[in-house]
């Protein structure tokens, strides 16, 4: 007897979707791999119609989809191409705004997808400053590190002015794991169950979050103008500055599937199934993970599994394979 066990990975929807081929299934084991300290550990081999890779994973395991014409990504364009105004997508949208008095501080920590003659992707962390001093200089410690920003002669950092202080990692045409040496990662996601099935947040509402690889999950100005930043000796609280811990975020968590025989089932719980099908990027990895769970607590009958994770678009017209004994017969003389 088989089972299937059909897992979402933190979290899940319902959308209509074609199912990846066992050809795909088996080019998902050829994912580029970051190094060992990439703040994001893989991206997709599979590419959309749009020239872009489906998703990227974190080191945690969680993969983000591209978001286009989703309902649940409210800034995602109705077709990604490469013409104005549907020429940029994004994997994570984050932003979060810190301000008092008339000062204000928008910093904005995206994984994008754009064109230059071809596709590309990038990592991009940039600022929006409002009300500050002229000339002056700005620290901001924020999930993924400190970045400084300078005001102008307005005491104000916008729209164009921005482009020579982002920090972008990635845009190398060709090279979509160029991106995985952004500082961006892990992803962003909303604590604890309030985000919409699916999804890291809703793109809308302002809410706590995790994912700050130093658990630094806000954002904390410190410069000319503002309150000293400054840090208890007895508690080690800090104060000062402009500060804010909550962000709007937006992106669409991947989905993953398993046909499995009960030689897997019939030793591993339904949250250890689980736990591996979450947290292993590389759906190979995960068939050998879940194999060698299954033999190490004596699966009593034959141990298969397929690990499948879904695309968007049409099925693969490559081909499929044969597994196991069908296998065996197809080649037999």
């Amino acid at each position: 007897m088989s089972s299937i066990t059909e897992t979402r990975a933190r979290g899940g929807r319902r959308r209509t979707r074609a199912v990846i081929t066992a050809a795909a299934a088996m080019a998902a084991a050829a994912a580029l791999a970051g190094p060992a300290q990439a703040s994001l550990s893989a991206v997709s081999p599979v590419l959309l119609q749009s020239g872009h890779p489906f998703s990227y994973t974190d080191p945690s395991g969680l993969s983000l989809e591209l978001c286009i014409n989703d309902p649940g990504c409210p800034a995602s364009p109705p077709v990604l191409e490469n013409a104005v105004p549907n020429d940029e997508a994004f994997y994570q949208l984050a932003s979060a705004t810190a301000s008092e008095g008339g000062k204000s501080v928008t910093v904005d920590f995206n994984l994008e997808a754009a064109y230059l003659a071809s596709a590309i992707t990038f990592g991009r962390i940039q600022a929006t400053l409002e009300g500050l001093e002229p000339n002056g200089v700005y620290t901001i410690t924020h999930p993924y590190g400190t970045t400084t920003f300078t005001a102008d002669e307005n005491g104000e950092l916008r729209s164009g002015d921005r482009a020579g202080q982002r920090e972008e990692i990635g845009g190398v045409e060709g090279n979509f794991g160029a991106t995985l040496a952004t500082s961006i990662g892990p992803f962003l996601r909303w604590t604890g169950t309030d985000a919409p099935a699916g999804y890291i947040g809703d793109g809308t509402t302002p809410h706590t979050v995790v994912g700050s690889p130093t658990g630094t999950n806000s954002i904390r100005v410190s410069g000319p103008g503002l309150p000293d930043v400054v840090t208890d000796p007895l508690t080690g609280e800090v104060s000062g500055g402009l500060f804010t811990d909550l962000f709007t975020v937006e992106g669409q968590i991947g989905d993953r599937f398993l046909v499995c025989s009960d030689g897997v089932t019939a030793v591993l719980d339904d949250d250890e199934i689980h736990e591996v099908l979450s947290d292993v990027a590389e759906a190979a990895d995960a068939v050998d993970r879940l194999i060698a769970l299954a033999n190490e607590g004596g699966g009593p009958d034959n141990i298969t599994c397929v690990v499948a994770d879904l695309v968007e678009g049409t099925p693969s017209d490559a081909g499929g394979f044969l597994f196991g004994a069908a296998a065996e017969a197809s080649n037999a003389p």
